[in-house]
């Protein structure tokens, strides 16, 4: 606890390729206008930890993942949370299990 404010019970982990790929699937997407999709990504960036990975890996089937995955191992995150397909097949990277979202849900008691 620092400065008598709580931990989050979740913290995100990001790096600005993540941002701009989300970006570019909810568009792609069309269910919201471009600038509902840019407040979006505002918002997510306004309340995730964005990091700037220096490890470079190709574990992924989609190399467009591996940035997933160099998020959460340089953001020393517990968890990697997705329904990418690619990704849960990894099951584990370095220690880093990848849940789907419904295991999250689970975990979390919801």
């Amino acid at each position: 606890m620092r400065n008598n404010v709580p931990e989050p019970l979740l913290r995100i982990v990001l790096d600005t390729n993540i941002i701009n790929e989300t970006g570019k699937v909810l568009r792609r997407l069309g269910k919201v206008n471009s600038q509902a999709v840019t407040q979006r990504l505002k918002d997510i960036a306004h309340i995730a930890e964005i990091v700037q990975p220096t490890t470079s890996l190709r574990v992924v089937r989609d190399p467009k993942d591996d940035a997933i995955v160099e998020a959460a191992v340089d953001g020393k995150a517990d968890m990697i949370v997705s329904l990418d397909k690619d990704l849960l097949s990894l099951k584990v990277y370095n220690n880093i299990p990848i849940l789907h979202v419904i295991d999250l849900l689970h975990t979390l008691g919801a």
